[in-house]
């Protein structure tokens, strides 16, 4: 889970538009404001606190008051923070729609350059990010940023804000260099201004966690994890579902350490803390996660539980058409998968995709996963012609999505390469690993772990070319990778 920084509370600024004789009047006016102020006040709060739906009444209570006494900043604010909330539960549509608002607000009310104008770009970045148009997300965050360079010092939480939302973008796109600086630029900010125990800052450590999640450094990632988690366990009457979240979090990593009693341990946590804020989206994200770590430990009736518990949930707050049931149906394949039971893996393979495309553009993350798993099935079937038409569309979308240098374009050149392989087509196969294994390196280095599966395979397509020399190198590489990279996974 990706966490982004609630935007700052906008100060009140109580304005008197006329003074007439009519004192009635302007103490209405006075009443009014006040009231919308308090609304304002406390839907902010609960948004800390992320009760999103309480939050969201309170916005829309205070909003008609600022629009008719046309206090304007006011009005894009809480247009803004209905934006954030609407993101923030999945209605991207409404979302949008609430932040080019606040947007034409600001553009006809407001100066040049304000603040709402930046949380409005925000807004929008954040509706591209959660559509998985990156590059669209990265314009709006970098207006934004602009916007607040212009108008705040640079030690200031709004630019700690952009900082952080670049970072997001740029782990989700892969280039974790760039995460990295601006997260560790936001922490700097956070540091200096909350100090090392606030929640924000926390938020920051957790954000440097999850890129070095991504890249796979899963004990580096912990270190910073566990940094936010001390700092919510301080603050954990106003951090409850920060709190589950963290252990989710940390029982991810856990997970691809293979410490599944650890794993476990964290995510049973996560169980009760969201139990007890009757969180169901939340618990619908833990019991599918300890589904997959069942699967993952081949107790497949244990996680087939727990993936059906997880879709009963979907089902009853999303309904039929909601990306989260698709992944329940993407997992609950995966489980048939490994049973070796293709034919139902591929009746919840298509009735995923179906979802998908149902709800997202054919340029998404979700369906170009949910063609390679189905490339994945007729491979194993032996149906070379139809896999490799899987992995091609695959292959398509996630170069419109992040372009050539990322790990997902590395992962279906190896599902391209085996197909190849298999086939005894050794150049083609040869071609499709080399092309891997270079993105991998350029993104974690020569003897990263993450290398070892392609030195492999590329020293057995050697190996079936009788080229021994080639052969020995790679296999020699892949052991020398191994051994440097020994506990440290």
């Amino acid at each position: 889970m990706k966490t982004s920084p609630p935007i700052s509370l906008v100060p009140f600024v109580f304005i008197i538009f006329f003074i007439t004789p009519c004192h009635t009047t302007h103490a209405q006016v006075e009443n009014d404001t006040l009231l919308a102020y308090q609304y304002f006040k406390k839907g902010d709060s609960l948004l800390t606190i992320k009760s999103y739906d309480e939050s969201l009444g309170f916005f829309r209570e205070a909003l008609p008051i600022y629009r008719k006494v046309k206090i304007w900043e006011k009005t894009a604010s809480c247009y803004n923070k209905i934006s954030e909330i609407q993101n923030r539960i999945s209605d991207f549509k409404e979302s949008l729609k609430s932040a080019n608002t606040s947007l034409e607000i600001c553009n006809k009310h407001l100066q040049k350059n304000n603040r709402e104008e930046a949380n409005a770009y925000d807004n929008i970045g954040n509706f591209y990010r959660m559509n998985t148009n990156y590059d669209k997300a990265l314009q709006y965050f970098q207006k934004a940023l602009e916007i607040r360079q212009k108008i705040f010092p640079e030690k200031h939480p709004d630019i700690a804000t952009s900082y952080a939302y670049l970072g997001i973008a740029y782990d989700f796109t892969s280039r974790y260099t760039k995460a990295l600086q601006y997260h560790k630029k936001a922490l700097s900010i956070r540091i200096d201004i909350f100090g090392s125990d606030h929640p924000k800052t926390g938020n920051s450590y957790s954000n440097i966690g999850l890129v070095y999640q991504g890249l796979g450094k899963y004990e580096k990632a912990l270190v910073y994890l566990k940094k936010n988690l001390r700092i919510l366990l301080k603050n954990s009457k106003k951090q409850g579902l920060s709190l589950g979240y963290s252990y989710l979090n940390i029982g991810i990593c856990y997970y691809y350490l293979l410490q599944y009693d650890n794993a476990l341990n964290s995510f049973t946590k996560t169980i009760s803390i969201f139990s007890q804020k009757d969180n169901l989206f939340g618990l619908s994200m833990i019991y599918n996660n300890i589904g997959v770590l069942y699967d993952e430990k081949g107790e497949y009736e244990k996680a087939l539980q727990y993936l059906k518990k997880s879709i009963r949930i979907n089902l009853k707050i999303n309904g039929e058409n909601h990306s989260n049931l698709g992944d329940n149906y993407m997992n609950i394949g995966n489980l048939f998968q490994l049973k070796k039971d293709p034919k139902i893996a591929l009746q919840y393979y298509k009735k995923a995709l179906q979802i998908y495309k149902n709800i997202q553009s054919e340029n998404s993350v979700d369906i170009a996963d949910a063609y390679r798993n189905i490339g994945d099935v007729y491979l194993y079937q032996n149906n070379y012609d139809q896999a490799l038409t899987y992995y091609k569309k695959t292959l398509k979308i996630r170069k419109n999505l992040y372009g050539k240098e990322n790990l997902e374009i590395s992962d279906i050149y190896t599902s391209i390469a085996n197909l190849y392989l298999e086939r005894e087509v050794y150049d083609s196969a040869l071609l499709y690993s080399k092309n891997g294994l270079d993105i991998l390196q350029n993104i974690y280095g020569k003897q990263h772990f993450h290398t070892i599966q392609y030195l492999n395979q590329i020293g057995t397509i050697y190996n079936e070319k009788h080229d021994y020399k080639n052969t020995i190198t790679y296999f020699n590489n892949a052991l020398y990778a191994n051994t440097i990279n020994k506990n440290t996974k």
